[in-house]
């Protein structure tokens, strides 16, 4: 998805425009995008890299400039990138605000499904340009896999920012490190009342079976 969205910036840059990505879905086998062209062109700034270091997993944004410098904050070994790739949010959180706010006058029985979806969406919306697949956090901390809404409490009540997404339904966007959450996986963390999980995957489903 980002891949597409860059190319689309790539595009409308060599014609003197710039882009901003309104509305971006992957629903099962389908990427979509919704875009808005402006009328000048943008700084390359969220046009650039993705870097992975493959020692300890983590992820890094890497700018055209630091190509020839890209390596692992945590550990200085040479990263693989990935790119150019949009690095920018993938929705416009006042866009899918307004569509909650649309969800209202349809049918009662599909507004929980598209109020947690679109709620999802706004969430991850402008979370860093990566996730950490749950099955990973447990490999690398020689655990089971922990549960993701468990932990993405855990990491909001360290201050961090955490959201579940809808890219893939086991795993997590968060600003912290992979360490950290293999750490707050480790500990002891205790069930947490009133959490609402929502699972992306049951969502599309549903949305589809209801239209």
């Amino acid at each position: 998805m980002r891949l597409l969205i860059g190319s689309l910036w790539q595009t409308a840059a060599m014609r003197g425009f710039g882009l901003e990505p309104i509305f971006s879905h992957f629903g099962i086998q389908t990427y979509r995008v919704m875009v808005r062209l402006l009328p000048r062109p943008q700084s390359s700034s969220h046009y650039a890299f993705l870097g992975h270091c493959h020692s300890c997993g983590e992820y890094k944004t890497v700018s055209w400039r630091k190509l020839s410098r890209a390596v692992c904050d945590q550990d200085g070994l040479p990263l693989t990138l990935s790119g150019p790739l949009w690095l920018g949010a993938l929705h416009k959180v006042e866009f899918v605000r307004q569509m909650a706010e649309v969800v209202n006058i349809l049918p009662s029985d599909r507004q929980p499904i598209l109020q947690d979806l679109l709620q999802l969406f706004a969430a991850e919306a402008d979370l860093p340009p990566y996730h950490f697949p749950l099955g990973e956090i447990g490999r690398r901390g020689q655990m089971d896999p922990p549960k993701r809404d468990r932990l993405i409490a855990a990491l909001q009540a360290q201050g961090h920012r955490a959201s579940a997404t809808h890219l893939c339904a086991q795993a997590i966007k968060t600003d912290a490190t992979l360490q950290t959450c293999i750490h707050l996986s480790r500990s002891n963390i205790n069930p947490i009342d009133n959490v609402n999980p929502i699972n992306s995957i049951d969502l599309l489903h549903k949305l589809r079976s209801s239209l």
